[in-house]
């Protein structure tokens, strides 16, 4: 078998990254919206629960990605 090239490895890694990618987006307009509506010391609650969660799903999936589920979180 030939060796995967580095244009193999993009077309593999292109759909977990834009789904990473948009799961950012999505995450970050939630965080923005909440800024305007909570004090400072409720959003850095919310931005440790994100994180917490991220970091969690990560290590469960053994990935760099996270998983898969459907974001953003409900806190």
């Amino acid at each position: 078998m030939e060796e995967p090239t580095s244009r193999y490895f993009l077309k593999v890694l292109r759909k977990p990254l834009e789904r990473r990618k948009r799961r950012l987006q999505n995450e970050l307009s939630t965080l923005k919206k909440s800024w305007k509506n909570l004090g400072l010391f409720e959003f850095l609650i919310l931005c440790e629960a994100y994180a917490k969660r991220y970091i969690r799903d990560s290590a469960i999936n053994g990935s760099e990605f996270g998983s898969q589920k459907k974001y953003p979180y409900k806190l």
